[in-house]
């Protein structure tokens, strides 16, 4: 999952030791590339210190929980500040429309409470945990190429077919069939189809965000395309799976793995037993 945090230095720090491998941490100490990189970048998790805004409580609510409800609706925020701040009280607003935790910063359960937030804030995603699956399939390689093909996990946007996967990873597409096969993943068509499909439901999610765009995101030639790839896969249009709730799509996801030989059960997303599939980039 992707963390963005508006922190200083300690309590980045202190995330970053919190946080384990299938996490990536951006962070900032500057509000505006804060709000920037939400607009730019997909971010799950946003964690903030309301301390860093310098203001009062009455102007909180229009300079950065308005910015970051209009801009990620859908990313856990993690309030990481003085209790006794009136801005953190203020942020309590959130809650009424967010999925927001919050974290007391000098408390002496400091660390626990940020460990806990974190656990939270990615264990309630059903599509986060086939993400991780497949991310800790990928650890089993070699180092290199574990981080090579993750990037296909990470950054989609990159890999548009399975040749730029080949590329990134300096091998031909035969040896990389032949390596994901070794860790249970037998085609790597399959799996730039799947990291697609896992990254178009996040951004289609996004308001503002139009289908075109995220067919040209990834690479398709056309909207027909990805719709055609989306059908094929989950038997759904994208303009149904924008609203289709996670849990129904990480479903729909192990269910098209299944059918295809990738699983044992549709209910069973266990990514060690993925096996082939056809699909070609």
């Amino acid at each position: 999952m992707r963390f963005l945090a508006w922190l200083d230095a300690p309590p980045v720090n202190r995330l970053s030791q919190v946080l384990d491998g299938n996490h990536v941490l951006n962070a900032t100490t500057r509000r505006d590339e804060f709000l920037q990189r939400l607009r730019e970048e997909l971010v799950d998790v946003a964690v903030i210190d309301p301390s860093l805004a310098a203001l009062g409580a009455r102007d909180i609510e229009a300079s950065i929980a308005s910015p970051l409800l209009a801009t990620a609706p859908n990313a856990f925020v993690i309030v990481y500040g003085q209790p006794v701040q009136p801005v953190v009280a203020e942020l309590g607003l959130i809650a009424r429309n967010h999925r927001t935790l919050f974290v007391a910063r000098g408390a002496q359960d400091e660390t626990s409470q940020l460990r806990l937030a974190v656990a939270l804030a990615t264990s309630v995603d059903p599509t986060f945990e086939l993400l991780a699956r497949l991310q800790s399939t990928l650890a089993k390689l070699p180092g290199p190429l574990s981080r090579a093909i993750t990037l296909a996990l990470e950054r989609p946007e990159d890999i548009h077919r399975v040749s730029d996967l080949a590329f990134a990873t300096g091998k031909s597409e035969r040896t990389l069939n032949r390596w994901l096969d070794s860790v249970g993943l037998h085609s790597a068509g399959y799996f730039v189809t799947a990291a697609h499909l896992l990254y178009a439901y996040r951004l289609l999610r996004q308001p503002r965000s139009r289908v075109a765009d995220v067919a040209d995101r990834l690479g398709y030639a056309s909207v027909n395309h990805f719709r055609e790839a989306v059908r094929r896969a989950i038997h759904c249009s994208p303009r149904e799976l924008r609203v289709m709730d996670s849990e129904a799509f990480a479903n729909s996801v192990a269910g098209w793995l299944a059918r295809r030989g990738s699983l044992t059960a549709p209910s069973d997303v266990g990514v060690s037993e993925l096996r082939g599939s056809d699909l070609r980039s």
